[in-house]
């Protein structure tokens, strides 16, 4: 675990580095806060591919060792002084201030020195190793090698205590002990516990003054102490529990050096290295029962697909059937009918799908008075049947979003319970609310109208058209969500949108969207209802998503994302084709680096900006061309009437109409005009809910 450090006086002020942090002053903005003095904001230091990265942000001043540091900032190396204004720093991989004797501990390998000692730790080591490739292939427990190996190493390197623990659920455990028990409390344990956590292998040969552990409470105390810990992948389990090895001589004992700590380093790795093997005879026979399990499932699964198929194909044939025999029949009750026969034959349809995660139809914008016309002509044949009676009510001026997909036959089975409950003559009030961000149209029910609850398949049609429900005091209300405004005071703030769980990658994509002059825009899995800001580029990412293939689809349909450029990050390799067939504009699989993300970000925006000019361009060449049509069909009807009025206008010069004529000739003329010299064609909102070149 990497610390940062400083003076503060005369006292040593220590920081660990849990995750990305942004260094400075201001307590609201910096998350790990330096001396005072020092900026607001300093810079921004995060992990990257097993080290760690810092740069300056807010056009501040960071130098490393004197050198001042490039945009991109550093990749530090352990033992590395910053500087940031009045505010000096330096980095550690491991917890800074030990004075390498007394207390000393690192995450690197620990080099064996020479001599005739060395020699004797090397002859110790292969000795180990021997005895446990015997044990291995004699398929030994790896847990009595490892205790086995603890106990060697207590021995040879005279410890009083050695100890296998481990630490889980924020609770030590002793797994094997060789000599008096191993104390659960105190400085040994603490010890131990910062190694596992830290990684770290470490010595204490004055465990009253070690500055690793709090000042208080430091009994009861030990001798000289030796912690190595288990490298946690090397156990199988992301969750597994750490583990380490402990030795503690007794107190007054000769202290412990640096040959000793690389002694049970060894050991520690040579019991990590039994796990591993354990653990891979483990998969293989694991791996062989599974894949016997998964060629049965498959078997069974073809059979089910199978006969769901030909029940499907029955249950079509028999609907079509009854949809014929509806058709043969009159009244609003046989209409009524034809219509969930309808419905009966899409749900059939869609179960015979071989894609069933394909994308709804794309939407478009409806006017509102054509939304009110088409649920009414939909319910009239159940309402008539039932003698029930909708008193329809003015609709309001404007356009909303509807997305694709069956929304008729999905709202039917929201509002057809309803109408089975009212009694015969029941008139349904409607009436349409105008609220901030969308509009509303409220069915007025009597009092013994109870609530229905649409199913499943019909909730998730119903929020991919985009329209929401509620229920209030008799009302049930059907929202349509506005269309966003395309007018404004300048362009729309560019915005950086994350798809993603995993919240620790928020800090990267900040500082990346900074670079970028982007707004970060945290999203869901499920994009969120229109109006939605505009999006400079949308960021998913692969391993913080349950279904990245289902979420790329999903927000590829939704219209405010259908051209926006999509990044999947941190996706395997094999999966890189169908990411771009599913809607992908790019893709980056490993870790993720900060430089990486800036350019191809800023690569995407540039791929955007040329796309945007190319289809400007053409657009403009269009309606060039379109203009050129219209003056060439238009100049001679034009003249023709141009000179019929002049000749009326001689022979009856009091006639006002005939000069607003003329000026109506003279105005179309200057229009072909205009179109044939426009450079950039602009927009405006028409009634209606279409838009209209702005001349």
């Amino acid at each position: 675990m990497a610390y940062l450090s400083w003076q503060e006086g005369s006292r040593l002020r220590r920081e660990r580095l849990d995750g990305a942090r942004i260094l400075g002053s201001d307590p609201q903005r910096a998350t790990l806060n330096g001396p005072e003095g020092s900026a607001a904001v300093v810079a921004m230091i995060q992990p990257e591919g097993g080290r760690w990265r810092i740069r300056a942000l807010e056009g501040g001043v960071l130098r490393r060792e004197g050198a001042m540091a490039p945009a991109e900032g550093f990749l530090l190396d352990d033992g590395d002084l910053l500087t940031a204004g009045a505010w000096e720093f330096r980095f550690n991989e491991a917890f800074p201030g030990l004075d390498g004797e007394r207390f000393w501990e690192t995450a690197n390998p620990i080099p064996l020195p020479s001599g005739i000692a060395a020699a004797a730790a090397l002859r110790w080591t292969a000795g180990q190793a021997q005895r446990l490739e015997q044990g291995l292939l004699a398929q030994e427990d790896p847990s009595a090698l490892s205790h086995r190996i603890i106990e060697e190493a207590r021995s040879f390197l005279g410890a009083e205590t050695g100890a296998f623990v481990a630490l889980g659920a924020g609770q030590m455990k002793v797994v094997h002990q060789a000599g008096p028990p191993f104390p659960l409390e105190g400085a040994a344990a603490l010890l131990a516990a910062h190694a596992m956590r830290d990684g770290v292998s470490l010595l204490s040969n004055d465990a009253l003054r070690d500055p690793r552990l709090p000042a208080s409470p430091r009994s009861p105390s030990c001798g000289p102490v030796l912690v190595a810990p288990l490298d946690p992948e090397d156990q199988g389990q992301d969750e597994a529990p750490l583990t380490a090895f402990v030795l503690i001589r007794a107190l007054g004992a000769p202290p412990f050096g640096a040959t000793d700590l690389g002694l049970l380093r060894s050991a520690a790795d040579l019991a990590a290295l039994a796990h591993r093997l354990s653990l891979v005879q483990r998969r293989l026979l694991t791996q062989a029962g599974l894949e016997s399990q998964v060629l049965h499932l498959q078997k069974e699964l073809e059979r089910q697909d199978e006969r769901q198929g030909r029940l499907l194909a029955a249950l079509g044939g028999a609907i079509m059937r009854g949809q014929a025999l509806a058709r043969r029949l009159e009244g609003p009750t046989a209409k009524a009918m034809h219509l969930h026969f309808s419905t009966l034959r899409h749900l059939v349809e869609e179960g015979q799908s071989t894609d069933p995660g394909l994308p709804p139809p794309a939407g478009r914008a409806r006017a509102l008075s054509d939304i009110q016309s088409e649920f009414l002509e939909s319910w009239a044949p159940l309402a008539e049947s039932l003698n029930l009676r909708f008193e329809e009510a003015s609709a309001p001026a404007g356009s909303v979003w509807i997305g694709g997909g069956p929304l008729l036959e999905a709202l039917h089975s929201l509002v057809d319970p309803l109408l089975l409950q009212l009694d015969a003559g029941t008139a349904i009030p409607m009436r349409w609310r105008e609220e901030p961000g969308h509009h509303s149209l409220d069915l007025l029910l009597p009092p013994n109208a109870g609530r229905v609850i649409p199913d499943a398949w019909s909730r998730d049609a119903l929020v991919s058209a985009g329209l929401d429900w509620r229920w209030s005091d008799g009302c049930l209300s059907l929202i349509f969500h506005v269309l966003p405004s395309r007018e404004g005071d300048g362009p729309p703030r560019a915005l950086l949108g994350l798809v993603t769980e995993d919240l620790a990658l928020s800090s990267l994509f900040q500082g990346v969207g900074d670079a970028g002059d982007l707004g970060l825009f945290p999203l869901e899995e499920t994009p969120p209802a229109a109006p939605l800001p505009a999006f400079e580029v949308v960021v998913l990412d692969a391993k913080g998503i349950r279904d990245p293939i289902a979420c790329l689809r999903t927000y590829r349909a939704h219209p405010s994302f259908a051209t926006t450029p999509m990044l999947v990050v941190r996706a395997k390799e094999m999966d890189g084709p169908e990411l771009l067939s599913s809607g992908a504009t790019d893709w980056m699989a490993g870790a993720l680096r900060w430089e990486s993300l800036h350019h191809r970000l800023q690569s995407l925006r540039r791929h955007r900006e040329l796309q945007r000019k190319g289809r400007a361009a053409e657009r403009l060449d269009t309606v060039r061309q379109m203009a050129g049509t219209l003056k060439h069909e238009i100049n001679n009807p034009l003249a023709v009437i141009s000179l019929q009025t002049e000749l009326l206008q001689r022979k009856f010069p009091d006639e006002p109409k005939l000069g607003k004529i003329a000026e109506q000739v003279q105005r179309i003329q200057g229009l072909m005009q205009v179109l044939q010299k426009m450079r950039e064609p602009g927009d405006e909102e028409y009634p209606g809910g279409t838009n209209i070149l702005k001349l």
